[in-house]
């Protein structure tokens, strides 16, 4: 059986679909804005297990898992 972190999902199902996330992110070499969108398509999906992924304590969990040094709070880009 693969080990899964405790990403601060409310469920199993959640921290397998973050997990995946992470495991993506590694094997495409994201950056963190990148994954990070990913996480927001993830929480807007209507899944109900994933509804909580952008909560502050998965993020800074699924950056960590990642080992990003980049900032973690970076300028989102804005429709003018």
């Amino acid at each position: 059986m693969t080990y899964i972190p405790d990403l601060g999902m409310y469920s199993d199902k959640g921290n397998k679909i973050a997990w995946s996330i992470v495991q993506h992110a590694k094997d495409y070499n994201w950056s963190w804005p990148q994954t990070f969108a990913v996480l927001q398509a993830t929480a807007n999906s209507g899944v109900e297990e994933t509804a909580e992924i952008m909560d502050t304590v998965v993020r800074e969990r699924i950056y960590r898992a990642l080992g990003y040094t980049s900032d973690f709070y970076f300028p989102l880009e804005v429709d003018k």
